[in-house]
């Protein structure tokens, strides 16, 4: 685990938290999930200069993803690695207004597209 600041321990239970009652079995390298969690966390995550125990918003990733995955296997986690660097890389995780997302995500869940 890592070594979390209270802001960074409260975002981790708070985003665990919002997805541990949903059913993400096979969901995890949904790109919809890991680019939702990464807009959470580029959202909410204040990155302070501490000594050299500098958290990325990337430990922070895969600290939420072992507690809502426990099995994640070593070749998963090298996918999502690569995916999380190829959404960053493309400008596709942007800071946004929280309300912005939540309701793009809200839309999305419970108004279906035909």
């Amino acid at each position: 685990p890592l070594k979390t600041n209270q802001k960074t321990a409260s975002l981790t239970e708070h985003i665990t938290d919002e997805l541990k009652n949903s059913d993400l079995k096979d969901k995890k390298l949904c790109l919809t999930l890991i680019k939702y969690n990464l807009e959470k966390i580029e959202n909410e995550f204040i990155n302070k200069k501490e000594d050299d125990d500098k958290i990325t918003k990337e430990d922070i990733f895969f600290e939420i993803y072992s507690k809502i995955f426990s099995d994640l296997t070593p070749a998963e986690k090298s996918i999502i690695k690569e995916t999380i660097q190829f959404l960053i890389k493309q400008n596709l995780v942007k800071k946004q207004p929280l309300s912005k997302i939540m309701l793009y995500y809200l839309k999305k869940k419970f108004i279906p597209m035909d």
